[in-house]
């Protein structure tokens, strides 16, 4: 999937973090087993044919909002949220075209390698603007937190991780 991996260490995925001003609760959470930052590059592509899903849930309806500290929410894979108006309609709010396409993104996530399933905590909106333009190819530079064990308390990941969920 990667055409890319350097491993790294928490305080450069938290530095990350920061100078990307990711404001995601998630991104201050830990594993407590197993724990790996990482550096990954990629494309669009292969990126949305794992399991990755955006900080983004639908309820029990199947309408979105859904709050990851609500008793409905529900994950959707980032490939399927992309099939939903009210989810594109959401993260391209305020892209302004005329100021051109962006080629490519760099992106937050949180993993459990246990189930291998990641929640990407920033960069939505750039990842939803280049599958709205068809670009497949485009590179994705993502600095990840990977391990195992992470507490139910998590947000995002307590709705995603298939080892803590039970929906």
């Amino acid at each position: 999937m990667w055409t890319h991996s350097t491993k790294t260490d928490y305080s450069s995925f938290i530095a990350s973090a920061i100078r990307a001003q990711c404001r995601t609760a998630s991104v201050a959470w830990r594993p407590r087993a197993d724990e790996v930052a990482w550096n990954h590059v990629g494309t669009l592509g292969s990126l949305l044919e794992s399991d990755t899903y955006p900080a983004w849930f639908i309820d029990l309806r199947g309408t979105g909002g859904a709050p990851f500290y609500s008793p409905d929410a529900r994950p959707i894979l980032f490939r399927d949220a992309l099939q939903r108006s009210d989810f594109v309609a959401q993260f391209m709010a305020g892209y302004d075209r005329s100021r051109g396409a962006i080629r490519s993104a760099a992106l937050i996530s949180v993993h459990c390698a246990a189930c291998s399933q990641r929640v990407i905590v920033d960069g939505i909106h750039r990842l939803t603007w280049l599958a709205s333009e068809g670009e497949a190819a485009a590179v994705v530079s993502l600095t990840e937190l990977s391990g195992k064990d992470w507490s139910c308390r998590t947000p995002d990941m307590n709705i995603v991780c298939a080892c803590l969920s039970s929906r």
